[in-house]
């Protein structure tokens, strides 16, 4: 070392110092990919992912305990390493378990992010299950969330996630109509930052616009995903909703809100050119839409084959369709063909007193048996 020069030595020691730094950042890039992660975590949850091997006890309990093929057991040991130890994965999926989680929940969230069974039980995973238990949730509703959003685990969760469940229950005070809410929106919201802020935003870009209070309740309790879009495009899905329904303090301007925000410009540009294809004018998709606003959500591959059984298998014109929609909301498999033939069942029998095909379609279920099933069932 003494007989090199000068340059040899700093050469040797700037290329260590070199490995080291970009050791450290292969290790963070490699975190980055290997989480689904959101800006700022929960200080408690140390979830780190190790490079080490797992061990033969980790990998033979996932298999075992969890219904995982070896495939994706070796994918999630891999990913945790030297880490991945038996007793605290077994610790977290007790805990999973007796907290409601089916067995189905836990492969999703475990397979989405294995990390979830290195974390400290106590202080990153049991506080978060339990607050949703608190809120009314139960444990297979906490087990869907979880599962569908496995990051929430590693997310500042007092600054985030509790903020927005405050909002969610002052809109809508009652329990029942709350936990559904929270739930909805959970399981349909993005929870990247700025969650709060931006319900905030788009609440005052309703309001300012007069849209009742009652109003936001039906969005809060049925769509309250919606909050939780990006403000600018909320904005415009909003103005367009205002152009459609100028009734801004109707309670259905909460429907014709969801109908569009529920797709995309070019989905519903194709869904009124296949309208038109049958015959309805702007004015009759516009009228229609003021009428029943949620009969345009249905995809246009059910929506064109409901128009072609009304108009081919029930003699319906087309614009007849137009002129009540709510028709179009009808399950075909569900509602519709079961409940034309028992009405063509006792049509055959000379026992059907003429009614409207409509009006039928429009009974609940316990009056349709009653009226049309148990009457006859002797005849």
């Amino acid at each position: 070392w003494n007989q090199m020069s000068f340059l040899s030595r700093q050469w040797i020691i700037r290329s260590a110092q070199n490995a080291t730094i970009v050791s450290a950042c292969r290790g963070r890039f490699l975190l980055s990919f290997s989480i689904t992660t959101i800006p700022e975590r929960d200080p408690s949850s140390s979830i780190t992912p190790p490079v080490d091997c797992p061990s033969s006890e980790m990998v033979s309990y996932l298999t075992n305990s969890c219904g995982l093929s070896t495939e994706v057991v070796t994918v999630i040991c891999k990913k945790l390493g030297s880490r991945g130890r038996a007793h605290n994965a077994r610790k977290v999926i007790n805990f999973l378990r007796e907290s409601g989680f089916t067995d189905t929940h836990i492969r999703k969230t475990i397979s989405r992010n294995p990390y979830v069974l290195v974390a400290k039980l106590e202080k990153t995973v049991m506080p978060k299950v339990r607050a949703f238990l608190d809120w009314g949730l139960s444990g297979a509703d906490v087990g869907r969330i979880v599962a569908a959003r496995s990051g929430i685990f590693h997310i500042n969760f007092e600054r985030k996630v509790v903020p927005v469940v405050d909002k969610l229950r002052d809109l809508i005070p009652q329990d029942e109509r709350a936990v559904k809410s929270i739930k909805r929106f959970f399981l349909g919201s993005f929870l990247g930052p700025g969650l709060e802020k931006r319900i905030a935003i788009n609440l005052a870009t309703l309001r300012s616009h007069g849209v009742h209070e009652r109003s936001l309740s039906v969005i809060v309790e049925r769509w309250p995903e919606l909050l939780g879009l990006n403000p600018s495009a909320f904005k415009k899905m909003a103005k367009k909703a205002y152009e459609l329904w100028p009734n801004h303090r109707s309670i259905m301007f909460a429907h014709a809100l969801y109908a569009v925000c529920s797709m995309s410009e070019p989905v519903w540009d194709a869904k009124l050119k296949m309208l038109k294809e049958f015959g309805w004018t702007q004015e009759d998709i516009l009228t229609a839409f003021q009428k029943t606003p949620l009969f345009l959500t249905i995809s246009a591959s059910n929506l064109k084959r409901k128009l072609e059984f009304f108009v081919e298998e029930l003699s319906y014109k087309s614009l007849e369709i137009a002129a009540v929609p709510l028709l179009l909301t009808f399950s075909l498999e569900k509602r519709v063909i079961p409940r034309l033939a028992v009405i063509k069942l006792l049509d055959s029998k000379e026992i059907f007193r003429k009614k409207s095909f409509q009006t039928i379609l429009h009974m609940k279920d316990e009056e349709f048996h009653k009226e049309f099933v148990l009457k006859h069932e002797d005849e």
